[in-house]
C-alpha cells in the first residue's frame, strides 16, 4: 500500500479548538471545512461521563497502522511535526502545540505498556495542568477481517480541576477525533 500525505481534512472552528490542534497542523481559520466521516467510523461513546472513547474503521493492515502510530516520521505525516510516541514501555509521548492566544504549549507522557504491536498505554500531561494531574491513553488496533479497527480510550480526568474538567474532556474528544481522521486519510485504501 502506498501511504499518502493526509489531506488535512480541515473542521469549522467552533468544532474543534484550536488550542488542540498542533503548531505545524493547524488550519487557517478561512480553510476549516467538516469532515467526510459515517457515524459507525467515527463514534464517540461515553461509560463515563469523564471517560473518552472513540474508534475508527481503517482499510489498512495493523502493521501499516502501528508504524503510522508510532514512526516519528510517519506521525509527522498525520498528526504533526515534533510529535513523538516510543513504542516501549518507559518511551516518551511529546506533542508541541499552540493555544487560542498563540502560546506555545507542550504535551508529554511516559508509555507504559504495550502489547504485540497492537496496543500502547501511555500517561498525558498537559504543561499547564496541576503537578499531580495526568490523563492515561490506550489506543488499540482490533483486526476486523477486511478492516481494522482503531480505538482510543482516554481517562484520567478526575485528576484535573472540576471547573475545567468539562471542557478539557470536550476539547480531547474533539481533537481524538480530527487526528483520528487525519489518520484514517492516511492510510485508508478502502471504500470512502
Amino acid at each position: 500500500m502506498a501511504k499518502k500525505k493526509a489531506s488535512k481534512s480541515k473542521i469549522p472552528s467552533s468544532k474543534i479548538p484550536t488550542s488542540k490542534i498542533p503548531v505545524a497542523s493547524a488550519p487557517k481559520k478561512k480553510d476549516l471545512k467538516a469532515p467526510t466521516v459515517k457515524p459507525q467510523e467515527a463514534k464517540a461513546k461515553d461509560k463515563k461521563s469523564s471517560d473518552i472513547e472513540l474508534s475508527v474503521k481503517i482499510y489498512a493492515t495493523s502493521a501499516e497502522i502501528w508504524s503510522a502510530l508510532t514512526d516519528k516520521d510517519e506521525l509527522e505525516e498525520w498528526w504533526s511535526e515534533g510529535v513523538t510516541l516510543e513504542p516501549k514501555v518507559g518511551g516518551k509521548f511529546r506533542e508541541a502545540w499552540e493555544d487560542d492566544r498563540g502560546t506555545s504549549q507542550l504535551a508529554t507522557g511516559k508509555v507504559l505498556a504495550v502489547k504485540a504491536k497492537n496496543e500502547i498505554r501511555f500517561t498525558w500531561r498537559e504543561k499547564d495542568w496541576p503537578q499531580e494531574a495526568s490523563t492515561e491513553c490506550l489506543i488499540q488496533i482490533e483486526d476486523q477481517k477486511s478492516h481494522r479497527v482503531l480505538s482510543v480510550v482516554h481517562t484520567g480526568w478526575n485528576k484535573l480541576p472540576e471547573g475545567k474538567r468539562a471542557k478539557l474532556i470536550n476539547d480531547f474528544k474533539v481533537g481524538w477525533g480530527y487526528h483520528l481522521q487525519e489518520l484514517k486519510s492516511y492510510l485508508d485504501d478502502g471504500p470512502k
